[in-house]
This record gives C-alpha cells, sequence and structure tokens, in this order.
C-alpha cells in the first residue's frame, strides 16, 4: 500500500500526517473525515496528491513496512476533547485498523515461525501491545492483561495456537497422504528435544495442542467428490412456498394456516415424514427425531456429541428418504422440515457437510428411477403445526438417550466452534489467575 517512504523528507508531522489521512480516505470504505478535516485536504501542495494517486514506475519507495508511528501521526489516536478540535477516529475504527493493517501480517505464517525463540516471539508481542496502546489511548503503564481484555483481543500466543489448530482442522480433509498430515503422523513416532533456541516444529507441536484442548479423538470428514456424475443427477424437488406465503414473526396464526392448507392440498396423497434436529447447549448432546404418522414411525436418535444442529437435520433427511425407499410408497413422499438451511444446501449442492449432501441427492436420484414422487418442503417452526411439534419432541427426547446411535464425523467449521470455546476458556482462566 502506497506510505510515507521518501515523501516523509523534510515535512513536518502535521504534513506526514495529512498524507497518510488522504491515502486512508481513499482506500477505506468508511466515512470519518469531517469538514474541518476536508477543508485541511484541500491546503495540501498538488505535487503531494499526484505522488500518492500515481506513485508512478518506481515504487520502490512503496514497499517499506508500515509503522506504528505513521499509525499514530494519521490516526491521531482518537478524537480529542479540545475546543475546537473534531478530526481523528474512535476506538471501534482504530482497532479494525489494528486488526486489518498489523494484526494480518503478525498472524500469516505464524503456524511456522510459532517455533522461533523467545526473544523473536516477544518482539511481536511488543508491537501487538504498542499498536493497541495506541488504539485504546492508553497510557504507557497500562498492564498488558487489562490491555488485550479492554481491545477483545487474544495473546498473541493463544492467537498463534488457535490458527495452527485452524490449519489442523483444514488439512485433516484431505487425508493422511497429504504432506502436512505425513509429517503429523511421522512426528507421533520422534523425539524433540526443546532448548530455549530450538523449539518444537508445527509437526510436533499440534500434538501437544490437540491434548490440550481435547481433540485428540476428533475425526474430520474428508473431502470427497459424489461417486454419481453431476450429469446423470436429477435435480432435487424442495420447495418453499410455505416460506414466501406469509411471515411468521409477524402472523404466526396466518403462517400455520397457510401451511398446513398447503401439506393437505398439495401432498394430499403422499406420506408425510416430519423430521427436526436439536442441541443441548451446555452438554453439546444433538439428537434428531423422524416422525411419520402413516406409516407408524416415531424415531428419537441421538448423534454424535457437538455435531451442529444443522448436521442433526441433513442426517435426518436422509434418513427420511431411505425409510421412503424402504418403503415404496406408491403415491409418494413428502419430507417435511423446518431447517430452511438444510433446504438450501440440498437445492445448491454446496454444505460444509457434503458427505451428507451427495447421500442425499443419491437417494433421490434412486427414488426418481423408481419413479417414487419425493419432495423436500419447507415449513415453519413453532406455529403450532401437529406433526413438526412431534418431530421436535422427538428430537428433545433423544438428548437424553444414553447411547449414540448416529457416529459421524466433523466438519471443520464445527471444529473451529470447538478450537475458539477451548481457547476462549484457556483466555478465561489466564485472566483468572492474573485476578488473583
Amino acid at each position: 500500500m502506497p506510505i510515507l517512504g521518501k515523501q516523509a523528507e523534510g515535512r513536518t508531522n502535521a504534513e506526514k500526517a495529512n498524507i497518510l489521512a488522504n491515502h486512508f480516505k481513499n482506500t477505506s470504505s468508511n466515512d470519518n473525515c469531517t469538514k474541518t478535516f476536508l477543508e485541511n485536504k484541500k491546503q495540501k501542495s498538488p505535487d503531494i496528491i499526484a505522488a500518492i494517486s500515481d506513485p508512478g514506475s518506481n515504487t520502490s519507495d512503496l514497499n517499506i513496512p508500515f509503522t506504528l508511528t505513521e499509525y499514530r501521526r494519521a490516526l491521531k489516536q482518537k478524537k480529542s476533547t479540545s475546543p475546537g478540535n473534531t478530526w481523528g477516529t474512535n476506538k471501534k475504527h482504530l482497532l479494525k485498523l489494528y486488526r486489518v493493517l498489523i494484526r494480518s501480517i503478525i498472524d500469516y505464517g505464524s503456524q511456522v515461525y510459532d517455533s522461533a525463540s523467545d526473544n523473536a516471539l516477544h518482539a511481536l508481542e511488543r508491537i501487538q501491545y504498542k499498536a493497541l496502546r495506541v488504539a485504546l489511548g492508553a497510557t504507557k503503564n497500562t498492564p498488558t492483561v487489562s490491555l488485550l481484555a479492554e481491545a477483545g483481543e487474544q495473546p498473541l500466543q493463544l492467537r498463534r495456537n488457535t490458527l495452527t489448530l485452524k490449519y489442523w482442522a483444514r488439512t485433516q480433509g484431505h487425508g493422511t497422504q497429504f504432506p502436512p498430515n505425513k509429517l503429523i503422523t511421522q512426528a507421533k513416532h520422534t523425539t524433540f528435544k526443546k532448548t530455549k533456541q530450538h523449539k518444537p516444529p508445527y509437526n510436533h507441536k499440534i500434538h501437544s495442542l490437540l491434548s490440550e484442548h481435547n481433540l485428540n479423538n476428533i475425526k474430520i470428514t474428508q473431502f470427497h467428490t459424489n461417486p454419481t456424475p453431476p450429469w446423470k443427477l436429477v435435480a432435487p424437488k424442495t420447495s418453499t412456498d410455505i416460506l414466501h406465503s406469509t411471515d411468521k414473526k409477524e402472523n404466526p396464526i396466518a403462517a400455520k394456516n397457510i401451511a398446513l392448507s398447503i401439506i393437505h392440498d398439495k401432498y394430499k396423497n403422499r406420506i408425510q415424514i416430519y423430521t427436526d434436529g436439536s442441541k443441548n447447549q451446555t452438554t453439546d448432546r444433538v439428537g434428531l427425531g423422524i416422525y411419520a404418522p402413516e406409516l407408524g414411525i416415531e424415531l428419537s436418535i441421538r448423534v454424535t456429541d457437538k455435531c451442529s444442529v444443522y448436521t442433526s437435520e441433513l442426517i435426518a433427511i436422509g434418513l427420511a428418504l431411505r425409510i421412503v425407499d424402504e418403503t415404496k410408497p406408491p403415491g409418494g413422499a413428502v419430507i417435511l422440515t423446518d431447517s430452511l438451511s438444510s433446504l438450501q444446501s440440498i437445492e445448491s449442492g454446496h454444505s460444509t457437510r457434503i458427505t451428507e449432501i451427495h447421500s442425499i441427492t443419491n437417494t433421490l436420484q434412486s427414488l426418481h428411477t423408481q419413479n417414487i414422487h419425493t419432495t423436500i418442503e419447507y415449513i415453519p417452526a413453532h406455529v403450532d403445526i401437529p406433526g413438526n411439534d412431534m418431530a421436535d419432541s422427538l428430537a428433545k427426547k433423544a438428548l437424553d438417550n444414553q447411547t449414540i446411535l448416529c457416529n459421524t464425523t466433523y466438519s471443520k467449521e464445527e471444529v473451529y466452534s470447538m478450537i475458539k470455546k477451548s481457547v476462549d476458556k484457556s483466555w478465561a482462566d489466564t485472566w483468572l489467575q492474573v485476578g488473583r
């Protein structure tokens, strides 16, 4: 990005600040400039404006690192309370600039350089401390833990741990032969001697991080393509007629009546299968419910703990389709779900749970070849639709089951959520220890 470079030579601090402020105004989407600031911009000489807007072919001066001094001069910490002084910006925008301009650079490659010496890593911590002090307008003697808490920023070591674990979660989906995963496997059978100058590299450190955050037994869904070629797949039949008919928040009674009317008129001769998913946020237990009144089926199935409700909803739809495939109703079937995100994923074919999507589309394809008409219909939740309420009750009942009947792997997004929860707990524990 264009910054001062040689343009700083022979200029006052005020001129330097104006040059940088002009650049931020031209490259940022936020609108923080006051009328006074805009008037000051007009007083700058044309050659400075030209140097910023059109640096020409010689761009060597534009690659000089953005410094905290320039950051401070351009943004003036935060809005001054002095009479008649209206320029500057607030804490929210300063922190946003810190995250975009400084933290992003610190984050880059952190999984690799985390094995650097403590002295090298402390240099980065000083940069973070100074940047946050500028953003918050804090004094030099402000404790680091207080500064980080006020800014909502993790200590850099915790942030590096988070990014390292997320990288591990992303790469696990590529299988054991993916180069980083092969190194991790090899590191299990070797030891690394830690010294002050030599810390464990990524493939060794990841094992201790997984143990620390209880992620050792986590299995992540592998990337794979649908075995059925896309040109042989028939587009799944889905419907959101009820969603576009009325707003359940504004008129839940009307939403209920329209839903019951569509179910009765549109699917009068089809068997109806209601599905739902549920999760206890305290115990992390997950369950699903399936209710098919015409078939006399009521299922309460507990799913792998810590999965998302979205996952349980997709699994429930997949199981409902298998019921249709086994019973082969002559009039066809309709799967009724209150999970709009699941329906949209089935329509688009894109999802964080691509295994479940492939299973659903392949079953729908099989039903189509058997001439068993099957539609997945969206219905609003919690508007007293008897079948939906029954499926919801069955899903909640599944949370009390002592046995997990449906084991599944995790998507990387679900693992991200686990990582965030565990790292946030570590951060909170550190804060409590300091408080003591």
